[in-house]
């Protein structure tokens, strides 16, 4: 059955089908015991994939940055492409750690990064950080404005480099002021929009070295504030009434563009969001939008009013917690209830 994910910044619906629960076969079966599988090992590292730009997306979609303490800043690294003949993904992410770490100890509160690379193949770094407004250091106490956060960003990226023999030029590099929630969360689309066939993020546009394994394309501080992400299980039809209405409201945003073209591009990918020449997939094909999460409520009220159409609130459980309320279970029917009134996520 459909499952809709609503997050603070924007939602997603994907549709999955019931499979039967191994081990029970009639409702007088009792539940059995089944051990605790050992966990599959983890894949070796492509790179932007399809379940990388979506974990990262779900996340940016996550955040509450209404609550957010600090300055924000955008900030955008490079390294010269004469260099990337020797630079390896080891030592880019070693650069970045020890940044991290130094600007940790001078004010920086949360930080967010995602790797892109260029059409030439030159990796270049994308960072949102929040800087306190002051602080100590060797019984001083420093103001933090925009020039400190300058010399404390580029000063010590340009530094690091040039200790490994890597010509970094601060006019590459860029730190710029994020104005309110609403700037952070444009700058947070920009960088969602860009799925993984966007050709920032494609894997024949990274250099020759790093395709084996380039490491971690996003990361985080694991600190930000992340809010509760609400789950409702949705019939079919309720399913397909709610891709439309999503579709009908992304062209009613975009047509709000001021620039023409964008404003176009914006009308045009809005209409086709729900295109698929598969007739098989078609009806299960999910959504994924950024939409506030107060709209997206009122927007399941109004599908679900008539009483027509169903929307089901899930209860979020850990899987030791689900474990526990599967043992109290005694018939195949309260199983299958259980499974369809609770989501298991981890943590």
């Amino acid at each position: 059955m459909p499952i809709l994910q609503i997050r603070r910044h924007g939602s997603s619906a994907t549709s999955m089908m019931e499979l039967p629960i191994p081990g029970y076969k009639t409702e007088s079966d009792p539940p059995k015991y089944q051990p605790e599988r050992d966990p599959l090992p983890r894949p070796a590292n492509r790179g932007w994939t399809p379940g990388v730009s979506r974990r990262n997306t779900q996340y940016l979609q996550s955040i509450d940055f209404d609550i957010m303490p600090g300055t924000a800043y955008a900030v955008t690294l490079t390294i010269p492409a004469e260099a990337m003949n020797r630079v390896t993904p080891d030592e880019f992410h070693r650069w970045l750690d020890r940044l991290l770490g130094y600007l940790k100890r001078r004010a920086l509160l949360h930080y967010y990064w995602v790797l892109e690379f260029t059409a030439q193949g030159t990796p270049h770094l994308h960072c949102i950080m929040w800087f306190g407004d002051s602080f100590e250091r060797y019984r001083r106490t420093y103001i933090v404005d925009d020039t400190m956060v300058w010399r404390m960003v580029i000063g010590r990226w340009v530094a690091l480099l040039k200790a490994d023999d890597v010509a970094a030029l601060p006019q590459a590099q860029d730190v710029r002021c994020i104005d309110g929630g609403e700037g952070w969360a444009a700058y947070c689309a920009k960088h969602a929009s860009r799925g993984v066939r966007h050709y920032q993020r494609q894997l024949d546009n990274m250099p020759y070295d790093w395709r084996a394994g380039p490491g971690r394309m996003w990361g985080h501080d694991r600190k930000l504030p992340v809010a509760d992400t609400m789950l409702y299980r949705l019939d079919l039809h309720t399913f397909h009434v709610l891709r439309r209405q999503l579709r009908r409201w992304c062209i009613s945003r975009a047509r709000l563009r001021k620039d023409p073209d964008k404003r176009r591009y914006a009308i045009v990918s809005a209409r086709r969001m729900l295109r698929c020449t598969a007739p098989d997939m078609s009806a299960f094909k999910g959504i994924m939008t950024w939409i506030p999460r107060e709209i997206m409520i009122q927007m399941i009220h109004g599908i679900t009013a008539d009483g027509r159409r169903h929307a089901d609130r899930l209860t979020v459980m850990t899987e030791d917690q689900y474990n526990a309320a599967r043992a109290q279970c005694t018939t195949y029917e309260q199983i299958r209830q259980l499974n369809l009134t609770t989501k298991i996520v981890r943590r």
